[in-house]
């Protein structure tokens, strides 16, 4: 993303922070680690409702500081009310609760997003990547595919910007019918750092880029195009043969999906950032690429109409990375909470403690704060909350901490869990997607991914744990993440 982190995040994600001087009195990290184990327990008995959420240290000395914090329930509904939040005397429990909750749209239809208005003109574009040399994207064309159809680029610029921060001019052209514009060889760097795994260098067109719909004349401006590549060690690019999209010029694209052939089978991965004229950014979910090379994003644009998009501050990026060296990107983008409360999806219930939030370890008397807190929950059609009776994780307090590894028990097997973590800076980083097995246990392990507290402490950090059991269409991902 203009060779920054991916979507200037978490996305999360590996190794997310440096060493920076704690606020308040704590240290950098140098030296063991250390950290304030915590215990949450979850009462959900009732139909919508959750009755209780208790979070309790485990350590002796360790304490918990919410002065100055509130807590809240946020539903997928936009709804919002106010919860109870209390500490005991000693500072080594938190509790928060009652909250009523409302269904969640975790359905078919709901996961694919709206339906099209009637009255819909859109451009589909075909976009062909040569990135078979190591150190080099050789080239990449975007051309339309339907007669008519045509592209304007009067005006645009296109470059490379490196992980590493160096950015070149890259050739730009159109070809005489107006139908393929070609971006010219780019170079790339390997870039290796402790702390961001998932930068990767981008091939960009700075427009404005305009797509006509043939048939109806219409034309929808994209203020830049982007394509963004993960570079191995060696020079190898993270990269894909084709890419099928359409870009609405009216309405919704009648063809929502986004077709990535030529990956690297069954570890590449692919997912758009789309951002609208306004600065909104809409983030894809990751897709890995099958046994065949082909990765589908089934909805990318379901949110994006022509007259959303359309303007000089809009732009269309697709993103290829690889696991690990590259952690899946963000559900949303930096700054906007990712939905409901602090990274969680928008579709689940979630309880948000909005702090300050002061863990302090009492043998290293070190404090890590916490902006936000939070826990999301799928609710089914009949009022079932999804969520688990434990959740035991360290938030650090010095270093990395020691204790890595969120441990989720008593879910239903088949049950889905992710977590989502956003450093001071409001970059953001997720862990995978994780299924509980037949004891309904789920044990989280790349939730932190190296994430040190040196950038974790500070008034815009927060850490979301959040809960799902609908998968409609059997791919193996929740409906509602």
């Amino acid at each position: 993303m203009r060779g920054r982190a991916v979507g200037a995040v978490v996305a999360g994600l590996a190794g997310l922070l440096g060493v920076a001087v704690l606020v308040g009195c704590g240290t950098d990290g140098s030296g063991p680690g250390a950290d304030v184990l915590l215990r949450a327990h979850i009462r959900a008995d009732q139909p919508g409702r959750i009755d209780q959420v208790t979070v309790a240290t485990l350590t002796p000395g360790d304490t918990i500081n919410i002065a100055g914090a509130t807590a809240e329930v946020r539903r997928p509904d936009g709804s919002s009310d106010p919860v109870t939040l209390n500490l005991s005397d000693d500072g080594s429990t938190l509790t928060l609760g009652p909250a009523t909750v409302v269904p969640s749209p975790h359905d078919a239809a709901a996961r694919e997003g709206p339906r099209a208005e009637p009255g819909h003109a859109d451009v589909l574009v075909l976009a062909t990547i040569d990135a078979a040399t190591p150190g080099e994207v050789t080239g990449v064309t975007v051309e339309t595919v339907e007669a008519g159809d045509h592209l304007d680029i009067t005006g645009a610029t296109a470059r490379i910007e490196r992980a590493n921060g160096t950015s070149d001019p890259v050739s730009l052209t159109i070809n005489e019918t107006g139908t393929a514009v070609t971006m010219g060889r780019a170079t790339v760097a390997p870039y290796r750092s402790d702390y961001h795994y998932w930068y990767l260098d981008t091939v960009v067109i700075e427009g404005p880029v305009r797509v006509t719909d043939g048939p109806t004349g219409r034309t929808t401006v994209v203020g830049s195009l982007a394509f963004s590549f993960g570079v191995e060690p060696d020079g190898t690019v993270v990269g894909a043969r084709t890419i099928h999209a359409s870009i609405p010029t009216l309405g919704t694209a009648e063809d929502r999906r986004v077709v990535v052939d030529g990956m690297e089978p069954e570890r590449a991965y692919v997912w758009t950032v789309i951002t609208d004229k306004d600065g909104g950014v809409l983030y894809s979910r990751p897709y890995v690429a099958n046994e065949s090379g082909q990765a589908v994003i089934p909805d990318s644009q379901g949110q994006i109409t022509a007259e959303i998009l359309s303007g000089p501050a809009s732009r269309i990026e697709m993103c290829l990375a690889s696991w690990p060296r590259w952690p899946p990107p963000p559900v949303a983008g930096p700054g906007d909470g990712g939905g409901p409360g602090a990274g969680v999806p928008t579709r689940l219930d979630s309880l948000v403690i909005n702090g300050p939030l002061r863990l302090k370890d009492g043998r290293t008397a070190t404090w890590t704060q916490l902006g936000r807190l939070a826990f999301g929950f799928e609710v089914l059609d009949d009022g079932t909350v999804v969520a688990p009776e434990g959740i035991k994780w360290g938030i650090p307090t010095r270093g990395a901490g020691q204790h890595s590894t969120v441990v989720v028990r008593g879910l239903q097997p088949g049950d889905f869990a992710e977590t989502a973590i956003e450093d001071a800076s409001s970059r953001m980083a997720e862990s995978r997607i994780y299924t509980a097995d037949a004891a309904g246990l789920i044990e989280i392990t790349d939730a932190f991914r190296g994430v040190r507290v040196g950038k974790l402490s500070g008034r815009h950090s927060s850490f979301a744990v959040f809960f799902a059991r609908t998968d409609s269409n059997g791919d193996g991902l929740p409906d509602c993440f």
